[in-house]
């Protein structure tokens, strides 16, 4: 706790080791359809923690400030992608009909992902969304889901999860009745629930897809104090079930790839890869190591150029 503790501290008051990204015209993204940005796990909004952690690290206001509408709605932090997508879809259509609005382009981090591919396929969306951007999603799952579930006795789970989902709910409280399910979120991320995933959540025609994605290039607890715990089962998982060992600390690279992949931001010599939680600037935690700003212009443009 006192490691997490002191990683917020210096994120939040370390100022952008890059200047703002810039273009010719000072509103780049004006004629683009409004943006959802779609949270994972653990994610929140203004309303949690008394608005002290920032799941986009001022990501939803850059974007606005160059000319597009911008909605990131707080999902059941605990769940699977399922029910996440039904919330998505009640919010985002309360949304676009309280602003007049016919379509949207979609950014999910991570769970958001599957989230948002979930919705558009199965709940009657894909006439509302115009393109989905997955970044650090885990399309293909992630073997540390698959390891650390195995690992936990069967025993011990029924015991276990009704704890871990009460504390959840605590801290998180429980605006819209949320049921928080820790197995449910695991099983979501394992790969042979991804495969089913999949097959059950085809791309919709009419949608066009992009990924991102970023990795971590050695266990630094130096810039990564949370994630090169992880990075090393990870890096192993990932090699035994042919995914690669490069990866974000939670997620291999190659389970980031779905529809156009389009890479990862770039990062100065100094940095030692973007990690999972980075990938989002969380708490503000990546923008001492590279572009956040340019980088997520550059994925929302994109998708403007693309919708």
């Amino acid at each position: 706790m006192k490691r997490l503790l002191s990683v917020l501290l210096v994120c939040s008051v370390i100022g952008p080791a890059f200047p703002a990204a810039e273009s010719s015209s000072s509103k780049p993204l004006e004629g683009s359809y409004p943006i959802i940005l779609a949270h994972g796990i653990l994610g929140v909004d203004s309303q949690d923690f008394a608005g002290l952690i920032h799941y986009w690290g001022g990501v939803d206001k850059y974007l606005r400030d160059k000319g597009v509408p911008v909605y990131a709605p707080s999902m059941n932090p605990i769940s699977s992608s399922e029910e996440r997508g039904f919330e998505l879809k009640r919010k985002v259509r309360y949304w676009m009909a309280a602003n007049n609005m016919s379509k949207v382009n979609i950014i999910g981090h991570s769970q958001g992902g599957l989230t948002a591919r979930y919705m558009a396929t199965n709940l009657g969306m894909e006439s509302k969304v115009a393109t989905i951007t997955s970044v650090n999603t885990p399309h293909k799952g992630t073997p540390f889901a698959d390891i650390a579930l195995d690992v936990i006795p069967n025993w011990i789970k029924p015991y276990a999860a009704p704890l871990i989902n009460n504390l959840s709910e605590r801290l998180y409280g429980d605006r819209n009745n949320r049921s928080h399910d820790i197995l449910a979120m695991g099983d979501a991320f394992r790969q042979s629930y991804a495969r089913v995933f999949n097959e059950n959540t085809p791309n919709v025609r009419s949608i066009r897809y992009y990924s991102y994605g970023s990795h971590m290039k050695f266990a630094d607890p130096v810039q990564h104090p949370i994630m090169f715990l992880v990075y090393p089962v990870t890096y192993l998982g990932g090699k035994h079930y042919g995914l690669s060992g490069k990866n974000d600390g939670i997620v291999p690279i190659e389970s980031h790839r779905w529809g156009t992949y389009k890479g990862g931001p770039s990062t100065p010599w100094y940095s030692t890869g973007v990690d999972h939680i980075q990938a989002t600037n969380w708490a503000y935690c990546g923008q001492a190591w590279y572009d956040v700003n340019g980088y997520y212009l550059s994925i929302a443009k994109n998708a403007k150029n693309n919708q």
